[in-house]
């Protein structure tokens, strides 16, 4: 890394994207070869700036700076030509640089710390939730999760006769025990984890903990709230017949990085967290602010989660990560996968519009720059 860090003057310049005086300057200067683009080692050497730890160099192999550049070598010429060095400007750069952040807190309710389906230790997560948010400017939104069951839920175990149980199921229902698996009859055949009732609508069960610190205008979301179908993840039920306002809530303020704790790590969280990462959020788990059911899915779970793009941090890293003073190749690498998949969107959004228009192009500029789906 060089004595000036380049990227930390642009950090807190809320309008460097913008500046092409900018982006003419950072381009030569990385450009060695003074050709106007960057190869694959001037890309590498601009990485090794742009990733830091907490101010000192970051570890970065050429493998991880050759992934991040495919994915933003639109052409696959082994090159990053003007055009798309103005899309890394304009795009990549600011999600690493000036990254938008919410806490989301999961299921930090009373029935799963001391309840009907308490996780072992749960009630030492409250205090480390609570020094993150001390630093509420730290975060864009924070959102506070709930399991929001009806008491003729499908995931309860004193339910289980309420519903047909299907021929392939391994369990049936005069044998099925707490926690046993069944596969539930219907139009498609439902796997289901047989819980103690937990979480019922209005029960104190289902209130968040009385000690966790509650933020002005958070955000709340409620999943499981339908009878038949359960609900791990924040964004989907399980078999994603709907979804909740949480992607809603976090696309209009815009977030890109979303930090995950609570209840349990081993299933909501995991759920939530690889979710997230599917629909293009960055997401950290904050391990010491999250318990789980057993170390063997904890660990089964922590392999998911990464292997999906999810980064694990501590609690003390966060603030560093949130404000972008740390700042880490595999959170680079999600950000030029958004822009690459933003960008093939758009030019089949484009192609579209010039079809319905003969073969007058629309544009005579970057397909890019006339697109709402890279509006990032």
């Amino acid at each position: 890394m060089s004595a000036e860090n380049f990227f930390d003057n642009l950090k807190n310049d809320l309008s460097f994207s913008g500046n092409r005086e900018k982006e003419a300057t950072c381009l030569k200067r990385y450009n060695k070869r003074g050709d106007g683009r960057l190869d694959q080692d001037e890309f590498h050497e601009m990485c090794l700036d742009l990733f830091v730890d907490d101010g000192k160099s970051f570890p970065l192999t050429e493998t991880e700076s050759r992934r991040i550049f495919e994915q933003l070598d639109d052409n696959q010429d082994n090159y990053i030509d003007r055009d798309e060095f103005h899309i890394l400007w304009r795009y990549w750069l600011p999600m690493i640089l000036q990254p938008k952040a919410a806490l989301i807190a999961v299921d930090v309710q009373n029935d799963f710390i001391d309840g009907s389906l308490a996780v072992a230790q749960a009630e030492e997560i409250v205090p480390v939730i609570n020094r993150i948010l001390d630093d509420e400017g730290m975060f864009e939104q924070v959102i506070y999760t709930y399991d929001w069951h009806p008491e003729n839920h499908v995931s309860f175990h004193n339910n289980v006769c309420l519903r047909n149980i299907h021929h392939t199921s391994k369990v049936q229902q005069k044998d099925a025990c707490v926690f046993d698996t069944v596969v539930f009859d219907g139009h498609v055949p439902m796997e289901q984890t047989l819980w103690p009732a937990h979480c019922v609508q209005h029960s104190h069960g289902a209130k968040l903990h009385a000690d966790l610190k509650i933020t002005k205008d958070h955000v709340d979301i409620y999943k499981g709230v339908c009878d038949h179908v359960d609900s791990y993840s924040a964004f989907f039920d399980n078999q994603r017949l709907s979804q909740t306002e949480l992607a809603v809530a976090l696309c209009d303020r815009r977030i890109t990085d979303v930090y995950v704790c609570g209840l349990a790590y081993d299933v909501c969280v995991r759920h939530t967290a690889i979710d997230a990462a599917s629909l293009g959020f960055r997401p950290f788990v904050i391990e010491d602010a999250c318990r789980g059911l057993t170390t063997e899915s904890c660990d089964k779970a922590r392999r998911e989660m990464e292997e999906a793009g999810c980064i694990m941090v501590s609690s003390t890293q966060v603030k560093s990560m949130a404000e972008a003073n740390t700042r880490v190749p595999k959170m680079a690498l999600q950000a030029a996968e958004n822009v690459a998949l933003a960008r093939r969107k758009a030019k089949v959004k484009l192609a579209s519009m010039n079809s319905d228009h003969g073969d007058k192009p629309l544009t005579n500029g970057f397909v890019v720059e006339n697109s709402s789906s890279l509006d990032m």
